[in-house]
């Protein structure tokens, strides 16, 4: 019966904005406060329930940082281990730079031809970070529709950083010659040292859209909904 009331509470009652969203979170927790057993498990609810991949929601990493940072504190989880806590504050902290509405972190990492590139070098008015895997299924369809839309899209102030994660220098070679993306700033870190902590990659592939002022103004994109982020960013000019 719990259960029922606070998923309709959570998903048909609020609005499924982030901002909505804690709103109503904070007022249900506030109100469980002293009440031990259904804080737990509304707090654990919430928190799973908010994961990146177990909801549809644009920036549901910003729902997830709330919760950690707010209710999984040692003084209030107090079912959970010090190590258990370590380990969500980490991940909180791991996604909390790449929110939506913050100013996009800058990635400075070696091309092709081992040059260094930048997003912030990139002139073009809307930048596509665009993190893949060669070897990812998902990315080997999405990739394609990507470059489509950016062929068609590049003389209007479209660009795309593409990020290749968690593979070596032959594949990535391979792979970008193979799709034909030569025109997009491809970069390439073995180390992850340039792309640790700056975009949050649960799944590959990962698709974030930056506006002209370099703020996030979308993530865990499609690429058939960067074209309806970008005519929303341009009516609010």
């Amino acid at each position: 019966v719990i259960q029922n009331k606070l998923k309709q509470y959570i998903d048909k009652y609020t609005i499924q904005h982030p901002d909505s969203l804690k709103i109503s979170i904070d007022f249900l927790m506030n109100n469980v406060a002293n009440s031990p057993e259904f804080y737990k498990y509304f707090a654990n609810w919430i928190a799973l329930n908010f994961e990146p991949t177990e909801t549809k929601l644009m920036d549901s990493q910003a729902i997830y940082v709330h919760m950690v940072k707010n209710y999984f504190t040692t003084e209030k989880a107090v079912w959970s281990s010090p190590a258990e806590l370590q380990g969500l504050n980490q991940r909180a902290t791991e996604m909390e730079l790449s929110l939506v509405g913050l100013k996009a972190p800058d990635v400075v990492s070696t091309n092709p031809r081992g040059q260094q590139k930048s997003i912030y070098e990139m002139k073009q008015d809307y930048i596509v970070v665009y993190m893949y895997n060669p070897d990812c299924e998902h990315c080997q369809e999405e990739t394609p529709k990507l470059k489509a839309f950016y062929d068609s899209w590049k003389r209007n102030g479209l660009g795309v950083f593409a990020i290749a994660i968690d593979t070596d220098d032959a594949k990535w070679n391979e792979y970008i010659n193979k799709v034909g993306i030569q025109e997009w700033v491809n970069v390439h870190d073995p180390t992850n040292k340039s792309i640790y902590g700056k975009y949050f990659v649960d799944v590959t592939p990962e698709l974030y859209l930056l506006n002209p002022d370099r703020k996030i103004i979308g993530k865990n994109l499609k690429t058939h909904q960067v074209i309806e982020m970008i005519e929303k960013d341009k009516n609010q000019r």
